[in-house]
Order: structure tokens, then sequence, then C-alpha cells
């Protein structure tokens, strides 16, 4: 293990060319202040409006059932089924509007800029809400649920980018997505799906330890060290980083990227957007290998 003590959560630069560099290298970059204040607070009131409809928030408060649905030994599948519909419900009554102006021509324009200038174009679904509802008893690197959206199409190429960004707050440890850096830099050799591509990094001593499907230690090991500490698979660093910030701020992910949705101990519901964006040459590729 390699110990990233100072480096580990160094995906924030300035100039232009360490953002690329950054991008390049974690396939994660977070750039402060992208999206307008005003249309953040227009596509928030949206969905504050639909919590209020679903009767899970009153006067600003939670006041829906709490989940607890990432832990394997505690979750129930009533539960589960719950929360399912309940962040589906949520979506639906959100989406279009303010919620699908949240990304506009500025955050397009960041993206191209950290693939020097390559067109992206806007890929379906349009602005999805990402919604976790509080609950969750105390906060780890969880061993479930970790995916890719799309298949590597193994000409080594990325099929693109992703913008994350925050319609609140999104604090350390308050439910924010989950990606490990560096992810994006291995099996690019072939066409692979999603599962195939899960069961080729399990593995990895790393990685299977990481998608042990348990969210305890194993083996006396924090699992908070995977944001901490970097392990190595074929000569390539990889870390967890977990995506928090400000609202319009955004973070932006190489599609290549594993990710997961993780716990959220806090008081209120994690709210985040996110829209991908896609090379016009390379998305036919990857719909094919899909």
């Amino acid at each position: 293990m390699t110990d990233l003590a100072g480096q580990v959560g160094d995906f924030e630069h300035r100039d232009s060319r360490s953002r690329r560099a950054c991008f390049d290298d974690l396939g994660v970059v977070r750039i402060r202040g992208v999206i307008p204040a005003g249309r953040v607070a227009a596509a928030r009131d949206r969905v504050q409006r639909a919590l209020v409809a679903e009767g899970l928030v009153s006067d600003g408060a939670w006041v829906g059932p709490l989940y607890d649905v990432l832990d394997p030994e505690t979750a129930r599948m009533d539960d589960v089924r719950a929360f399912t519909a309940a962040a589906k419900a949520v979506r639906k009554r959100s989406k279009g509007g303010a919620l699908h102006a949240l990304f506009g021509e500025e955050v397009t324009a960041a993206a191209q800029e950290l693939v020097s200038g390559r067109a992206l174009e806007p890929s379906p679904p349009m602005a999805q809400l990402l919604f976790t509802p509080p609950g969750a008893t105390s906060w780890t690197v969880p061993g479930r649920v970790w995916h890719v959206d799309l298949p590597r199409v193994g000409s080594g190429k990325s099929p693109g980018v992703q913008a994350f960004t925050f319609l609140e707050p999104v604090r350390s440890e308050e439910g924010g997505t989950l990606v490990v850096a560096g992810s994006h830099r291995l099996l690019n050799d072939a066409p692979r799906g999603s599962k195939e591509i899960k069961r080729a990094l399990r593995r990895e001593p790393w990685f299977r330890e990481l998608m042990s499907g348990r969210n305890a230690s194993v083996r006396g090991r924090d699992r908070r060290t995977f944001l901490t500490e970097a392990g190595s698979v074929g000569g390539v660093p990889v870390h967890v980083v977990e995506l928090t910030g400000e609202p319009g701020d955004v973070c932006f992910t190489d599609l290549r990227l594993l990710h997961t949705l993780a716990p959220n101990p806090g008081p209120r519901p994690r709210l985040m957007a996110t829209q991908r964006f896609t090379f016009s040459d390379v998305a036919g590729d990857a719909r094919s290998a899909s």
C-alpha cells in the first residue's frame, strides 16, 4: 500500500493544464463554482417541492423514514424497496424544468477543456437527480453496488465524461458518490461489459477486498483506509475518492471509473445531480459493446 496522506482529495486544481493532467491520471477533477447560483437554486427548489409533495420533508426538516440499506447485515428487503420507491418518486417529480437546465454551456466547456477540446454531447438520461435519504447508522466505504455505467470499448478510448454537481452542501461522510480513482486506466484492451469488468477486477486483491460485499473491517482493516492508502493494479495506483462540494461545484469523472453510492448518516438527504457527456465517435462503440 502507498500512504496517500496529504495527497488524497487533491483532485482540485486552479489551472487548466494541472486539471487535465489530474483528469488523465486519476479520472476525477473538482472545479469550484462552475454553475451559476441562481440556476442551482431553481433546481434545488424544484427538488425540495418534490420532497414536500412526497411527504418526506416538512418545514425544511426530514420527516420521512430513515433508511440504512447499504449495510448487508442490517438492511431489510422492505427498506430497500421503500428506499428505491422513494428515490424513484422524487426523481419523477423533479424531472425536467430547472433540473434539466442545470448543466449548461459552462459545464460542457469545462468538460471539453479536460479532454483537450474534443467535442462532447449531453447523453441521456438528462440531468439525473442523485438522492439518498438519511438514516444510515454510520459511514463506511461500502463493499456493495460497485459498478460502471458503460462498457469498455476495447480501443483504449474513454466514451466520455460525467459531471456531478451539488444542490446542497455535501460534506465528507454525508452520502457523496464514491469513485475509484485510476480505475479508468484498467482493462482497456478488449470490449467488456460491466459484469465482466467487475469479475476481472475481483481477481486483484485490492479490488476483491473493496468489493467484498461487507461494510465492516476485513482482516482488521478499517475500510476508510481505501480513501487514504493506494493499492496498485498492473502498476496503476488506485484509491477511493469521495465526491464532496458546495452548490455549483462540479466533479468531472471519466465515464470508465468504477463507482458506488455511499451511506448517508447525515441529518438531511444527499442531493446531487449528474449528466453524462459522450464523444460521438466512441459512444456508438460503447453501445455495441454493451
